[in-house]
């Protein structure tokens, strides 16, 4: 059919023929009708319902075909563009979670103590240290940054299988490379959903309080859009499950003090499904809690040495003195199972 010509030009290409729906066929290379070589007379027989395909390609030529599918209708040039891009249109997703605003450190060493800006606290600043193994970094479905979500592993978990002890190419058995992770069956026909879970084990995300993703947009170099390069686009990015809280107690202390001359009532304006907790405090270092009998020094960010809202408010006359003269400091925890939403909007003090 191309006897005088190289549609290939020894790159990979996106071939489709399809029928005009009588004895004729059209040729399309990359989401385009190819029109130099579109006319061509099928006879009879071939476009048959009982006709027996057993050959594709052409005679004394070679090429390899990496996928073959067949319909049983013809495809409009709208469908053909959109099976294209399917494939020159690439989306691919990298997560991470972090204990830090900024995203520096999946988790901070304890001795020496990290922080924010030196994860492992070596004294080694995050942005210069490359061995620090509580950095947080980018993993892909293998668990390290080699590998990428993208549309292939929008699969039913069954049709998944990570195998990442088969070291087929490395010999680590926690991170998968490509070669290790296998899919089968067809992708699902909605928009990608990726459950870590079903991947190796060491994609599966820390439950820390803050998460980022990255997108790497990739296509061909074409002019299949009208005459514009077809490039991928998203529109929405959603992270689940749905509702979602951070799971843990996180704290919030006051900074600036509230000055008291007497203490009538705290009253606190909570919203949602958990039980906050508080301390109290005279200076903002030293805080007191309730424990059933007494209001006694708390251990530093302790969640189980808390007060809730009504112990506090029930047992203000038994505070001592200094914590109902001069100044007041609050410090709240707000525990989540990550099914429990956990607000206080408002504190009030009356004297």
């Amino acid at each position: 059919m191309y006897s005088n010509r190289d549609i290939f030009d020894g790159e990979l290409h996106h071939f489709v023929v399809t029928s005009d729906g009588t004895n004729r066929i059209r040729f399309y290379i990359d989401g385009v009708q190819d029109n130099t070589s579109s006319s061509f007379n099928l006879g009879s027989g071939i476009d048959a319902p009982t006709a027996d395909i057993t050959t594709i390609g052409c005679n004394g030529e070679s090429f390899q075909i990496d996928e073959a599918a067949f319909w049983s209708r013809s495809l409009t040039d709208s469908e053909v563009q959109e099976l294209y891009r399917r494939g020159a249109n690439r989306i691919k997703y990298q997560i991470k979670s972090c204990v830090d605003v900024n995203c520096q450190c999946q988790s901070y060493n304890s001795a020496p103590q990290g922080s924010e800006t030196d994860c492992d606290g070596d004294g080694v600043p995050n942005n210069t240290d490359t061995i620090d193994s509580h950095s947080a970094k980018f993993l892909g479905p293998g668990g390290d940054g080699n590998t990428f979500y993208s549309e292939l592993f929008n699969r039913d978990n069954s049709h998944l299988t990570v195998s990442c002890g088969d070291n087929n190419t490395d010999d680590d058995s926690n991170v998968c490379l490509n070669d290790e992770i296998s899919v089968s069956n067809s992708p699902l026909g909605e928009s990608p959903n990726f459950e870590f879970a079903s991947m190796a084990t060491s994609a599966n995300p820390i439950n820390n309080r803050y998460f980022q993703y990255r997108v790497v947009m990739e296509s061909e170099e074409n002019t299949a859009c009208n005459s514009q390069a077809c490039t991928p686009s998203l529109n929405r990015v959603e992270i689940g499950p749905n509702p979602r809280y951070f799971g843990g107690s996180p704290s919030i202390t006051s900074n600036t003090p509230i000055p008291i001359t007497t203490l009538g009532s705290i009253g606190f304006q909570e919203v949602g499904s958990c039980t906050p907790g508080y301390q109290l405090s005279a200076d903002g270092i030293t805080f007191y809690y309730f424990d059933g009998s007494n209001w006694t020094i708390a251990a530093n960010d302790n969640t189980s040495m808390t007060t809730t809202s009504s112990q506090v408010q029930n047992n203000l006359q038994s505070l001592g003195e200094q914590l109902t003269t001069g100044s007041l400091y609050f410090r709240a925890f707000l525990p989540s199972d990550t099914t429990q939403s956990c607000q206080i909007n408002q504190i009030s003090i009356t004297e």
